[in-house]
């Protein structure tokens, strides 16, 4: 109620970033998920962008659960090991000359 409205840092309204790269964050409660993701992945490979998907990692299969979460959000320390072995990778060949 005494909140002021949101407001965007200016960066945000701006289509550039001097960075290469972005972060996707999602989680299978939206109902657009499963038609973006795939896309944004075969966009980052288009243009050479590494695409990390934690999410499908770390989510079973069979029910949607996610074993490495025990709330369902925050992952346990056996969910930080799995993202560790996907983006170490990663990172290394970003790092390299």
């Amino acid at each position: 109620p005494d909140a002021g409205p949101p407001r965007f840092r200016e960066c945000a309204k701006q289509p550039y970033v001097e960075e290469d790269g972005f972060v996707l964050y999602y989680t299978d409660q939206c109902p657009f998920t499963y038609y973006w993701v795939p896309r944004v992945a075969e966009a980052a490979e288009a243009h050479g962008i590494p695409f990390v998907d934690y999410y499908a990692a770390m989510v079973n299969p069979s029910d949607g659960s996610l074993p490495y979460a025990d709330d369902g959000v925050h992952p346990t320390v056996e969910g930080y090991l799995i993202m560790e072995s996907l983006i170490h990778p990663v990172v290394e060949g970003m790092l390299k000359p």
